[in-house]
């Protein structure tokens, strides 16, 4: 059976650099050596014009 899981989270105002460093450079590498965790990947939310480019984090 394949599942994904979806994470949404709004980092403390001000911190977001340290964030997005502990996230990329710690917590992924965490998640994914808990069993069954085969890949992560980040995306930004953004608003766009329709047709515009996603960026991939």
């Amino acid at each position: 059976m394949r599942k994904i899981q979806l994470v949404y989270s709004n980092p403390v105002p001000g911190m977001e650099d340290e964030f997005n460093e502990w996230y990329s450079s710690r917590h992924v590498h965490e998640i994914l050596r808990v069993p069954g965790y085969l890949s992560a990947q980040r995306f930004r939310v953004t608003r766009h014009p329709i047709g515009e480019k996603v960026v991939q984090r």
